[in-house]
C-alpha cells in the first residue's frame, strides 16, 4: 500500500468514527419522539437494506474478501451475537441515551474493546497482556471519576419539543427540514409523566446501562470470532444474519409494549422522525461496512484506535446540536476512560 492510499484509509477511518458519533447524536434527538425499543426496531429495517446492497456490490466487484458462506455452527454463534448485541446492548444503549448526557454515556460505552478482551480470556482462553490490564485499570478509574463528578444537569433527559406547523413558503416541493435542535416547550404528553428519580438512582441507572451496552458490544465480537473459526472466514452473511435476527427479536417486544412514539406527533414531527431514522441508518450502515474494510486494509489495531475517537465526535455533536455542556472535571473523567481504551488496544500493535 502506498503512503497516499494509507492516509486515505486513515481518513476514511476517522470518517467512520465521526459517522458513529453523529449517529449517537441523531439517535438521542430522535428519542424525544420515539420509544427506545421501537427506535431500535425501526433502525434495523433501512440499515439491513443498505448493508445488503453495499455487501452485494462489494462482493460482486471483489472489493473485499467477504463471501456469503455459512455453517450451522457459525449460525449458532451469530445468533448468540445477535442476542447480546441487538437485544441487550442496543436496547441498553437507547435507554441510556434518554437518561444521560453524551459526555457521560459515550466514553463509558466506548470501553467495549476492554470487555472484548475480558470475554476473550474467558471464552477463547486468550492471555491478557500487560497493556490490556493497564488499560482496564485506567478505564475503570475514568468510569469511577465520571460517576463521582456527574452533575444532575448532565443526567437530565432532553425535553420533548413540539414543532409548530411549517409556514407556507409559496414554493413547490418538500418543506424545509427543521433544525436539529429546537427551542423546548411544554411537552404534549398523552400519559402521566413517570416519577422523577433521585440523583443517586439516576446516576446508578446511567452508569449501569452504559456499562451493560459496552459489555454487550464487547461480547458480540467474541461470538463473531467463534463463528469465523467455525466457517473458516468471516462472511457478509454473518453481518446480515445478525441484523435480521435483531429485527425479528425486537418485533415481539415492541408489539407487547404497544408503543412506538412517546406521545401523539404532529405531521412535521412525524416527517422529522423519518428523516432522522434514515440519516442515522445511512451513518450506521456506512460504519458497519467501513469497519470490515478498514480492518482488511489498515489492520484491526489501528482501526480500533481510530474508532475509539467516536465519543469525541458525539460529545462535540451534543454540544453543537443538543446544547449540552460539560464541566472540566467530567471532561477529565471522559479523557481518562478513553486513554484506558487506547492503552489496551496498543497491546495488539
Amino acid at each position: 500500500m502506498s503512503d497516499l492510499s494509507f492516509w486515505v484509509w486513515v481518513l476514511l477511518a476517522f470518517g467512520a468514527a465521526a459517522a458513529w458519533g453523529l449517529t449517537v447524536v441523531v439517535n438521542k434527538r430522535t428519542l424525544q419522539y420515539v420509544d427506545p425499543f421501537a427506535l431500535n426496531l425501526l433502525m434495523r429495517v433501512p440499515t439491513i437494506a443498505l448493508i445488503a446492497v453495499a455487501a452485494g456490490v462489494l462482493t460482486v466487484t471483489d472489493a473485499w474478501e467477504l463471501g456469503f458462506g455459512m455453517t450451522w455452527g457459525a449460525f449458532v454463534w451469530i445468533t448468540a451475537s445477535a442476542v447480546v448485541t441487538w437485544l441487550v446492548a442496543f436496547n441498553a444503549y437507547y435507554l441510556v441515551l434518554r437518561l444521560g448526557a453524551l459526555g457521560v454515556v459515550t466514553p463509558i460505552m466506548a470501553t467495549d474493546p476492554l470487555f472484548t478482551a475480558v470475554f476473550a480470556v474467558i471464552l477463547l482462553n486468550a492471555a491478557p497482556g500487560p497493556l490490556v490490564i493497564a488499560g482496564l485499570v485506567v478505564s475503570t478509574a475514568g468510569v469511577v471519576l465520571i460517576s463521582r463528578w456527574m452533575e444532575p444537569r448532565a443526567d437530565a433527559v432532553l425535553p420533548a419539543v413540539a414543532l409548530e406547523p411549517l409556514a407556507d413558503t409559496g414554493q413547490a416541493g418538500s418543506p424545509p427540514v427543521p433544525p436539529l435542535i429546537a427551542e423546548p416547550v411544554a411537552p404534549l404528553l398523552t400519559e402521566p409523566a413517570p416519577p422523577e428519580k433521585s440523583p443517586a438512582r439516576l446516576r446508578f441507572d446511567v452508569i449501569a446501562l452504559a456499562l451493560l451496552a459496552a459489555a454487550g458490544w464487547g461480547l458480540g465480537p467474541v461470538f463473531i470470532e467463534l463463528a469465523t473459526e467455525s466457517l473458516g472466514a468471516a462472511s457478509a452473511t454473518m453481518m446480515l444474519q445478525s441484523q435480521a435476527m435483531g429485527l425479528l427479536m425486537l418485533v415481539p417486544i415492541v408489539w407487547r409494549r404497544h408503543r412506538v412514539v412517546v406521545r401523539r406527533l404532529t405531521g412535521p414531527e412525524r416527517r422529522l422522525v423519518v428523516r432522522f431514522v434514515l440519516i442515522a441508518s445511512v451513518l450506521e450502515a456506512y460504519f458497519a461496512v467501513a469497519y470490515y474494510l478498514l480492518i482488511d486494509e489498515i489492520g484491526s489495531v489501528l482501526t480500533v484506535l481510530i474508532i475509539a475517537s467516536s465519543p469525541v465526535f458525539a460529545i462535540l455533536g451534543g454540544m453543537r446540536f443538543l446544547g449540552e455542556r460539560y464541566s472540566r472535571k467530567l471532561a477529565i473523567g471522559a479523557a481518562v476512560t478513553l486513554v484506558g481504551v487506547v492503552i489496551a488496544t496498543l497491546q495488539g500493535a
